[in-house]
């Protein structure tokens, strides 16, 4: 009867820590996160948590990151710009 307890025992703390193990490997989360919103002719990327942007095309001090920027396009078939972020700690 001591014996079947102990298993008992032994059996509810394995799984108690692996529950544990695997609850703490699913609640990471991402290090930053980004909104891209671009209707015809104008797109607004903003930076919803943990980092910088910076749109190099129109940046007047490419040492400034801003949290959110806004570009328009209009009159060319294709318009594009390089995006740079940094994590902000």
């Amino acid at each position: 009867m001591k014996r079947m307890v102990l298993r008992l025992i032994v059996a509810t703390g394995l799984v108690a820590l692996g529950w544990t193990a695997g609850q703490a490997a699913q609640t990471a989360r991402a290090d930053f996160e980004i909104s891209v919103n671009s209707p015809e002719g104008e797109t607004t990327i903003t930076c919803l948590r943990g980092c910088g942007l910076q749109f190099i095309r129109y940046a007047p001090d490419r040492n400034a990151a801003e949290p959110s920027f806004t570009y328009r396009c209009s009159g060319a078939p294709r318009c594009g710009g390089t995006v740079q972020g940094w994590i902000i700690p």
